[in-house]
């Protein structure tokens, strides 16, 4: 199939268009869904700007990269108390971990975290930066200059491609143990779906299976990065029941992490490599 630079950038304008639809969503009502995707579609971009780095112009990659890179980052702590609201309410009822009392204060807790998160997020989304940067992407994203090259891209493409695949079987196989580690690989595994999604139509590639599979090995890695961050937050909460609260979740929170570990690799035992996006 013969790939131009005209459907690169016919790609980069249908995924802005998402990012402006899911941010537009969030600055209106920030809750769980909207933050998410659009924290997701700032990660598709980004995945798909690196991917195809050497078709890029360098001025206009390295601007969106770090807008892309600050609007996600400025929706993290929104996302996790979001998340950690959902996480530790479920672990909590169905360990039984707590006394009532006890998880009444932890909701109470997560229910001010989050506010706050909220607060300083919806702040943000009024002030000049952030209309900037906004602005910024738009031109930077919908420009036809974005992708340089010209002819049949295709190879270059697919070459690239195959590198991202490459890059996650590598780290697959030095799979680490530690939660920093884990955390990069599952960043990996995201960069490989979400470029992936975004190309695959363009090579005609049936990458169904392979994209399924990441999944999950995403999702058991997400699930992993939940279990850690309710951790860390535990142990800052500056108050006097954090501890006992600490004290009660510790165990089902470090069950729930081994549960993890082993469900990877399980996952990584049975990862399928794509043959097509394999080959040069």
């Amino acid at each position: 199939m013969v790939v131009s630079a005209s459907d690169l950038s016919a790609l980069f304008v249908t995924r802005f268009d998402a990012l402006c639809k899911e941010m537009q969503r969030a600055e209106r009502a920030p809750a769980q869904r909207p933050v998410h995707k659009t924290r997701v579609e700032a990660r598709r971009l980004r995945s798909l700007l690196g991917t195809l780095k050497p078709l890029m112009r360098r001025d206009y990659l390295e601007r969106a990269c770090r807008d892309l890179r600050n609007l996600a980052l400025e929706l993290s702590e929104l996302r996790q108390a979001n998340v950690r609201r959902t996480w530790l309410d479920r672990l909590a009822c169905e360990s039984g971990a707590l006394e009532r009392a006890a998880h009444r204060h932890l909701l109470a807790a997560m229910d001010r975290s989050r506010t706050e998160a909220r607060r300083r997020y919806l702040a943000h989304t009024r002030t000049l930066a952030y209309r900037e940067r906004y602005e910024r992407l738009a031109s930077t994203l919908t420009d036809p200059q974005l992708v340089q090259a010209r002819g049949d891209l295709e190879p270059v493409v697919r070459i690239r491609l195959r590198k991202r695949w490459k890059r996650l079987q590598c780290a697959l196989r030095a799979l680490p143990d530690d939660t920093r580690g884990l955390h990069e690989l599952r960043l990996a595994a995201k960069h490989v779906r979400y470029a992936s999604e975004g190309l695959a139509p363009l090579l005609g590639l049936d990458l169904r299976h392979e994209l399924q599979r990441l999944k999950q090995l995403q999702d058991c890695l997400g699930g992993h990065r939940d279990a850690a961050d309710a951790l860390e937050w535990l142990d800052r909460l500056d108050e006097p029941a954090g501890l006992g609260l600490l004290g009660g979740l510790r165990a089902p929170i470090q069950r729930s992490m081994s549960r993890r570990i082993r469900e990877l690799a399980r996952l990584v035992e049975k990862f399928p490599m794509p043959d097509q996006a394999a080959q040069a």
